[in-house]
């Protein structure tokens, strides 16, 4: 029997196979728009579906119905009064003194948020009884719009969600195939805004992540296989396609999230408790980071600018930069790379599906990083020549022959990764130079060596499978759920029973999933936001049955000093949330190490143009030939089916014990 991990992608769909006696196979296939159909392609390459014991997949379902606004129907029921929050929203400007910026439209129009009157206090007491009789025109409305999935945030349910919980029943009488999203469910925290915003992009998702899981589920299974698939989850965990469904907005970045799970898994194999993740695609480059063995996430993200989504995430940046975007020159003339892509339909030029824009998979070609005859192990054939011509333009303006501009693509490209590198570390009071860097998705490895030398980083990592480990993260990635509860109070002034009383809800929460999942030995893990009086942001703590609140606000000092570079004894110390996570560990799969004889020697040598340095004779190396303890000077290329690593000048590679190539300057 096998584990398998797949990962649909915007480009690629990335299969990852660990077999019973310890062997790894992967595969890619083009990502189909019905999302099953390239699983089931991928999957013909490598295992059966009936071998498998379990599999999980991450996919972008959630992220592409968001990004192209392709949600379901929905409408929103509030409290009266409170139909415009999702227009006023924080009043925050994207571009502080851009006058031709508009803002992003609401999720759910005007004409389709209703007002119920009836309010329940912020202590949680009914200060206005529920119009239940207001319900009939909603119910008229629903119906006479076809409204497929609703939204209810009403004021300060997070404290007592008893008109939430009557406004659904109602609804539901009426209407039963209405999917509803209360926010004392979704995400039951203060600030109406978020919580409503939030809960109004759950509604939008429902029906379309229903449908497409649901019918997911069904062809795997006629494709043979035994167990019901798990999806991954945005905060890097899995669960149930049950589960998913009913909580679709946990979904947001489900492919990318594969990646912190691998990263997890690496940084105890690898002995590097702090790793920086590079997953450079087709469309765009995505950072994390691992700290003392554990990603790092975020309680919320943003749809798009002042439209927030809080939900427990694996804090993933990204920028487009991917393999497939397109590099261009700017009104000044300057170069740029992205974010416009060319995705995989058309592509890059190279690919001749009818791509005219020159993308950094064209320039990585023509500059020689990728051997045009050996894409994808030679099974793509590759247009070199439209490759020269798409770049041509942007050589004649900036006076320099095509493959030095080619050479120039691939820095700026590399110029935007850093940035987006330094963005996730050095804002969180953290140097990049104490990492370690893992490059991985179809083009990591080809920036891994150019990366280094931009941040002045030591060593980077390139695992096998590479190419698909956000597939192989999915493979073992831990069964993880999700607590939250608005709890306001100041340390030292309270007293815990009201935090304790808190945790022991979340826990009755808790113990449902666990019995509905059939999870054992899990783990439990407890944290608090704190923030001085008065901030807006807190920091999330984590506070163990045994610590005293003080001891843990202590903690936050510190943290908020190594954060923002100072503290503030003299100001009261307030928590506004607890949290609780629930995770139930699965079988981690053995590493196997290389299995190879005799010496590696390369199989050629071929021109490349480094930026800065000119063109320079590389030898090239098929991967498969490297075994343990390999090293050799740069500058190299080692090849593989499914990715290409460059080493540049003055580095080196070397191999590890579990296959993993060492990249160091």
């Amino acid at each position: 029997m096998s584990i398998v991990g797949v990962d649909v992608g915007g480009t690629f769909t990335d299969v990852y196979v660990f077999e019973e006696d310890g062997n790894t196979l992967s595969a890619k296939s083009p990502t189909t728009l019905d999302t099953v159909s390239g699983v089931i392609d991928a999957m013909a390459k490598v295992a059966e579906f009936s071998d498998v014991d379990s599999l999980a997949f991450g996919s972008t379902i959630a992220t592409n119905a968001l990004v192209e606004r392709k949600l379901a129907k929905a409408a929103l029921v509030t409290t009266k009064g409170f139909r415009d929050v999702l227009d006023i929203r924080r009043l925050w400007r994207r571009d502080l003194f851009g006058h031709r910026w508009n803002r992003p439209d609401a999720v759910i129009p005007r004409r389709h948020r209703l007002e119920v009157p009836g309010r329940i206090d912020w202590r949680g007491e009914e200060v206005e009884p529920l119009d239940e009789a207001a319900l009939d025109g909603v119910i008229e409305h629903l119906r006479h719009h076809e409204i497929e999935a609703v939204a209810i945030s009403l004021l300060f349910s997070y404290v007592n969600p008893v008109h939430e919980q009557r406004v659904a029943e109602l609804l539901l009488e009426a209407i039963p195939e209405l999917d509803i999203m209360l926010s004392s469910d979704v995400n039951p925290e203060r600030n109406e805004y978020e919580r409503t915003s939030t809960t109004a992009i759950a509604a939008g998702l429902a029906p379309v992540i229903d449908r497409a899981l649901g019918a997911a589920e069904e062809r795997l299974m006629e494709a043979g296989l035994p167990k019901p698939p798990r999806v991954m989850k945005s905060n890097g965990g899995v669960m149930s396609v049950r589960a998913a469904r009913e909580k679709p907005v946990e979904l947001v970045k489900s492919g990318p999230a594969g990646g912190a799970s691998a990263g997890t898994f690496l940084a105890e194999k690898l002995g590097c408790p702090d790793l920086i993740l590079i997953d450079i695609g087709g469309t765009t480059a995505d950072a994390s980071l691992i700290v003392d063995g554990r990603p790092v996430r975020a309680t919320h993200d943003m749809l798009e600018w002042d439209i927030p989504l809080r939900v427990p995430v694996v804090d993933i940046r990204s920028v487009g930069a991917g393999g497939g975007s397109i590099a261009h020159l700017d009104a000044a003339g300057g170069l740029k790379v992205g974010p416009k892509s060319a995705g995989a339909t058309p592509g890059p030029v190279a690919f001749g599906k009818g791509g005219a824009e020159p993308t950094v998979t064209d320039a990585a070609i023509v500059s020689g990083l990728i051997d045009s005859d050996y894409f994808l192990g030679g099974t793509m054939e590759l247009d070199l020549d439209g490759a020269n011509t798409a770049l041509e333009p942007i050589a004649e303006a900036l006076g320099y022959g095509t493959r030095q501009s080619a050479a120039a693509v691939m820095h700026v490209a590399t110029i935007e990764m850093a940035s987006l590198i330094r963005e996730i570390t050095v804002d969180r009071g953290l140097d990049p130079r104490e990492f370690s860097l893992v490059a991985f998705g179809g083009a990591g490895p080809l920036f891994v060596g150019m990366l280094l030398e931009e941040l002045d980083m030591r060593r980077g990592f390139v695992p096998v499978g590479a190419s698909t480990l956000s597939a192989m993260g999915g493979a073992f990635a831990d069964v993880t759920f999700d607590y939250v509860r608005s709890e306001i109070g100041i340390v030292g002034e309270s007293d815990s029973t009201s935090i304790e009383a808190a945790f022991d809800e979340l826990l009755d929460r808790a113990k449902v999933d666990i019995e509905r999942e059939g999870l054992s030995g899990v783990e439990i893990l407890t944290t608090i936001d704190l923030r001085y009086q008065g901030q807006w942001h807190p920091i999330e703590m984590r506070l163990d049955p045994a610590d005293r609140l003080v001891e843990v606000a202590g903690r936050f000092e510190d943290e908020h000093e190594r954060l923002w570079g100072h503290r503030r004894p003299e100001d009261p110390i307030e928590y506004t949330a607890i949290r609780t996570r629930v995770v139930s560990a699965v079988d981690k799969p053995a590493l196997l190490g290389p299995d190879v004889d005799g010496p590696a020697v390369p199989k050629g040598s071929r021109q490349v143009d480094f930026f800065g340095t000119g063109e320079t004779s590389v030898e090239v190396f098929d991967r498969e030939s490297l075994g343990q303890g390999f090293r050799v000077e740069g500058p190299l290329i080692v090849e593989e089916a499914q990715t290409t690593t460059v080493v540049g000048p003055g580095q080196s590679l070397s191999v590890g014990a579990h296959g993993e190539m060492v990249v160091e300057r």
